[in-house]
């Protein structure tokens, strides 16, 4: 029974794997070893289908045969025409038996995918071609996939001006249309690509770093493309967050940062890949904003920030260099200072530190607070008790600033912090009701205070000069006075303020004047032909005073004449040219010097001119009509032509002379026409060649000289120096003046200089001047200035001594001890100790030159304190 049963089910078996042979063949179901063959690999090898698909790598472009097999090792190709298998053309291809190989079109390199299979009728294949963009990102082409059809992360992009891609799909897409234009980071969204392959796509690669391009195969064939880009990272948020930089260019990424506490903090900067730019171990400070960073991995050299104040710091990046930049925020001024003590009589301090406050005031001009209060002793009897203060931010102890405790009136520096107080010594403490003040300015770059403690004082009284000099089209010289007298407050600094208004403020800053002395301040970066009102100015004791307002005007930069400036010449006034046209930059006289005969060769004619500011008709400035050659003065404006009259025109080739000059107060010009020129003075040099000497600064009694005549009118001179025997960069070191034949080196002309002089005759007609000869070499040594010449002191009081070096030598006459005295370089004065009596201060230049001046010195003994 078991043996018949075996016997049925083995028959069974063979009936069915007959049956599915026979369908296998006549189906088209396909057997195990199915295999495709080609010139992939110069048909050296076979590839078998899995479940009817195969992947080969193909390393290189170009065209190759193939042919595929069954399971019964027959071959199947195409045998049509000669068409082959592209990128467009790749899907279900009806295949044949027969000797004709297929043939197909590799455009990039990569994984083809070949689908061998029978649709029932026939036998067919489909090629799954590799989407890919295709450029020269690196410097090569290379090919970079399109994960899921959608994107390609290209990493190793370098900067370049341009680079040329393409896009393979189901197509190849490029942008070929005229005025298609580059990809750059402005316009990286949406590019319309088109179905050819006859051009490239150009991108603009700004910096090397990580570029996405986002491909959407719809209708339209869009590409998008996402640049790199950078993000500021650290500390201050634990590291959780980041901030992006803006582009500005690729030399030039920006962002800004808020803080609102203040502290160090690391950082780093991240690009959208790869390393993270960090820094040597240097910290970034107000003092301190730049550094250069680099790419690196890993822990340890992030940068750090002091972040000072609050508010928005501003980050810029340049990738190529590493270079970083931050810009601190201004600190603002403290909304308002108090200050704490027994401020008035028999005033004493609480507990709880808070008394006196309901009295108090304080003025602020800028950032300085200036309060005035009583400090007279607690005792009221006595003049020899110091009294202790404080100044805080805020009404109670918890504000208190932090300074030095100092006995004298100097000034200090502290900043915001629980500290000490600071002591109204017994100089300034009395048994009266004596105010005393305390100035305090805050520094906005420091973000700390500077405190000076004086006695109540007065405001210095301060004089502007009437009328400016060395005027120029660009610049003048501008002078005042201050007067200091017992009782002012001390002079913190002085100037002249200017502007194109009335009442200006713009400071120009002298620094600290002598009392009495006139002081000088040179103006730069002014407009031409504009005026400017000025003043002088004294800032002692927290406040500003100003002096008397005057004005000036600064000199036009051109003046053009128009006419009929030659022999029967036209009225041109648009087009002619200037003829004999002299001017010395930045002065205020203009010669113009031409032959005005009449066009008949009559004596009768006369002829009209013009005189402009600029070479246009619109520039002609207001004039009288005038037929003599007397002056006339005339303002800038559209206005009439003058007449040079008959009296002056001739028949000859004689030339006239307009002169004009600007006056620097009124603004008017002065017109003189004159007729040819009146020839040259003769200058007798003297002994200026045989001038060849040495001598000190601070020294009187040597001087140039020489003696002109001839010519027609009166003299003028003029002295100019250089540092080599030549008119060529000369500079003029006086104003042409009459009577000016000598001249004594000033204490600024430091150096060894060559002079002359040019005299003038008659005008300033061409042909009117002369130039000396060259003086020797003259050497002016420097030398120190000490300031005051011969004060009274007391001991441990310090004496500024002001010169002229950067550094000097001191030495003092009778000798004091080493011990009895101290020079400070830095504020440069010096302060006895231990020592009474009169002393000579003498200051000799350190480059040993041998210039030297003194000052006399008388100290007396110091108040003593009481304890």
């Amino acid at each position: 029974m078991k043996i018949k049963q075996l016997t049925t089910l083995k028959h069974k078996l063979q009936w069915l794997l007959l049956l599915a042979a026979l369908l296998g063949v006549s189906q088209g179901v396909w057997a195990w070893n199915n295999c495709i063959r080609g010139s992939f690999n110069n048909w050296g090898g076979e590839y078998y289908f899995d479940s009817d698909y195969v992947t080969i790598n193909i390393s290189s472009a170009g065209e190759y045969e193939f042919v595929c097999y069954d399971g019964y090792d027959n071959a199947y190709s195409y045998n049509g025409s000669a068409d082959q298998v592209k990128r467009n053309n790749c899907s279900n291809w009806t295949l044949y038996t027969g000797n004709n190989n297929s043939k197909i079109i590799i455009d990039v390199p990569g994984d083809y995918t070949f689908h061998f299979w029978w649709d029932g009728s026939n036998r067919r294949l489909t090629v799954s071609y590799p989407w890919a963009i295709g450029g020269d990102f690196s410097g090569t082409w290379k090919y970079y996939n399109i994960s899921n059809g959608t994107t390609a992360t290209i990493t190793d992009a370098v900067a370049n001006s341009s680079r040329e891609f393409k896009v393979f799909t189901d197509n190849v897409y490029s942008c070929q249309t005229s005025g298609c234009g580059t990809i750059t980071r402005d316009n990286c969204s949406n590019w319309t690509l088109y179905n050819n392959n006859s051009g490239n796509t150009s991108i603009n690669m700004d910096v090397s770093g990580t570029y996405i391009f986002t491909w959407s195969n719809d209708i339209n064939h869009k590409l998008s493309v996402t640049y790199p880009s950078y993000k500021l990272r650290g500390s201050w948020d634990s590291w959780s967050g980041a901030t992006d930089f803006t582009y500005v260019s690729s030399t030039s990424w920006t962002c800004t940062k808020s803080f609102s506490v203040t502290g160090v903090y690391n950082f780093n900067i991240k690009p959208a890949s790869g390393s993270e730019y960090k820094g040597n171990g240097k910290y970034i400070t107000r003092a301190h904003t730049s550094e250069t960073l680099v790419p690196t991995s890993g822990d340890g050299n992030d940068v750090s920030i002091t972040i000072d104040h609050t508010g928005s710091y501003a980050f810029n990046f340049n990738p190529s260099t590493g270079g970083l930049t931050v810009t601190y925020p201004t600190p603002s001024a403290p909304s308002g200072l108090y200050i704490k003590g027994p401020l008035v009589n028999n005033g004493a301090w609480t507990s709880d530190y808070r008394q006196n406050w309901s009295s108090m005031t304080y003025n602020k001009t800028s950032n300085v607070y200036t309060f005035s209060f009583n400090a007279s002793n607690a005792c009221n009897e006595c003049s020899n008790q110091s009294r202790h203060f404080c100044v805080s931010t805020e009404e109670d102890d918890d504000g208190k600033i932090h300074w030095a405790m100092n006995s004298t009136r100097t000034n200090w520096d502290f900043v915001n912090n629980e500290g000490s107080n600071f002591v109204a010594s017994s100089s300034l403490v009395t048994g009266t009701s004596v105010p005393v003040v305390l100035t305090i300015t805050y520094n906005t770059s420091t973000c700390q205070y500077d405190m000076v403690l004086n006695a109540a004082c007065n405001a210095p009284s301060v004089t502007t000069t009437s009328g400016a000099s060395s005027v120029t089209n660009s610049r003048a010289t501008l002078k005042g006075t201050v007067t200091i007298t017992s009782g002012d407050c001390e002079v913190t600094d002085a100037g002249i303020a200017y502007g194109t208004s009335t009442n200006p403020t713009t400071p120009a800053s002298y620094g600290e004047p002598t009392s009495g002395e006139e002081f000088e301040v040179n103006i730069s970066g002014l407009s031409a032909g504009t005026r400017y009102y000025y003043r002088a100015y004294v800032t002692a004791g927290g406040v500003t005073t100003y002096g008397d307002e005057y004005s000036f005007y600064t000199n036009p930069s051109e003046l053009y004449i128009k006419g009929p400036l030659v022999y029967d010449s036209k009225w041109d006034p648009y087009t002619q040219d200037n003829v004999g046209y002299s001017h010395t930059a930045g002065t205020n006289t203009f010669v113009f010097s031409f032959n005005a005969r009449t066009g008949d060769g009559g004596t009768s004619d006369s002829r009209e001119y013009c005189v402009s500011t600029t070479n246009g008709e619109g520039g002609k400035i207001q004039s009288s009509m005038d037929g003599t050659t007397s002056g006339w003065s005339f303002e800038s404006g559209s206005g009439s032509n003058f007449v040079a009259s008959s009296t002056i025109v001739s028949t000859d080739n004689t030339a006239i002379d307009i002169t004009i000059t600007y006056n620097n107060s009124t603004g008017q010009y002065h017109m003189v026409l004159a007729g040819a020129c009146s020839g040259a003075p003769t200058i007798n040099n003297g002994d200026i060649a045989s001038k060849n000497w040495t001598k000190c600064g601070n020294e009187n009694g040597r001087e140039l000289s020489i003696t002109a005549s001839g010519g027609s009118g009166t003299l003028t001179y003029q002295w100019f120096r250089n540092t080599a025997a030549s008119e060529t960069g000369a500079t003029a070191v006086t104003d042409m003046v009459e009577g000016g034949n000598t001249y004594a080196p000033s204490t600024s002309d430091e150096g060894t200089f060559y002079y002359y002089c040019v005299v003038r005759s008659g005008g300033y007609c061409s042909g009117n001047s002369a130039t000396s000869g060259f003086s020797g070499a003259l050497t002016i040594l420097d030398t120190p200035v000490v300031q005051p010449a011969a004060p009274s002191v007391k001991q441990y009081e310090p004496v500024k001594l002001t010169s002229t070096n950067t550094r000097v030598t001191w030495s003092v006459s009778p000798a004091a001890s080493e011990t009895g005295y101290l020079y400070d370089q830095t504020q440069k004065s010096v302060m006895f100790k231990g020592q009474t009596g009169s002393y000579i201060v003498t200051a000799t230049p350190a480059s040993g030159t041998g210039c030297t001046s003194t000052a006399s010195i008388t100290v007396s003994n110091d108040d003593t304190e009481c304890n």
